[in-house]
């Protein structure tokens, strides 16, 4: 059976449909750099004993195309975003001021003593 190129594209646009919802519902799209991998989340009130040496604000994409992402996926995403920002402004330490909202949360960056840091 010959297809015609209307129904290749059509396969072709559903294909891409559906990685997109696959994308959209639980994939990372970040990764943490190797100069957060030391960078640890805590709450405020665990983070008391350590200076505060600034904030973050991060964000991701909440909705891919028409497809929403998993709140889930959202949060690791923002997670690894603000543990990869806090390393840049030397930070060991973040900490969330709130939940998220529409794809966007700020973080209090902090500087602790762990094992010598």
């Amino acid at each position: 059976m010959i297809k015609t190129p209307k129904e290749n594209s059509m396969k072709k646009q559903l294909s891409l449909i559906a990685a997109t919802a696959l994308l959209a519902t639980g994939c990372s799209l970040v990764k943490l750099s190797p100069q957060a991998d030391h960078v640890r989340l805590m709450t405020a009130k665990s983070a008391s004993h350590c200076k505060v040496i600034g904030t973050t604000t991060v964000s991701v994409l909440d909705k891919i195309l028409f497809f929403e992402r998993g709140k889930k996926s959202i949060l690791e995403d923002l997670e690894i975003l603000a543990r990869n920002s806090a390393a840049k402004l030397g930070g060991d330490t973040a900490s969330p001021d709130g939940d998220p909202v529409a794809g966007e949360q700020s973080y209090t960056v902090y500087r602790c003593i762990y094992g010598g840091h």
